[in-house]
């Protein structure tokens, strides 16, 4: 087994490390901006649904709320939804970026 030593004196963190920050950064910009995309595009889709004459009540679980309340209710409660599916789907895909460069170097190295 060959021994390993620095080259030249490099300093810093080696490739592995830089690999990993690197795609890591990149998949979590990424992913990100995804995330802000799909909930900016649900909520204008939903702000888009047609609107109740003005003025309109809605009774929703015995409540009487008017039809703008109803329409921003909605709308939030979508937002909300994105983000909880994405925020799930957003973790798992950078923690798979965090892990996918250490084991193709563990891989190389071998």
């Amino acid at each position: 087994m060959a021994e390993r030593t620095a080259v030249g004196g490099r300093r810093g963190p080696g490739l592995r490390v830089r690999l990993t920050l690197l795609a890591t950064a990149l998949t979590a910009g990424v992913s990100g901006v995804l995330l802000w995309l799909g909930w900016l595009l649900v909520g204008n889709v939903v702000g888009t649904t047609p609107d109740l004459p003005f003025g309109s009540t809605i009774v929703v679980d015995g409540v009487q709320v008017t039809a703008a309340q109803w329409a921003n209710l909605l709308r939030d409660h979508a937002r909300e939804r994105v983000l909880q599916a994405g925020s799930v789907a957003f973790l798992l895909v950078v923690l798979a970026a965090a892990i996918s460069p250490l084991a193709v170097c563990r891989r190389i190295d071998r």
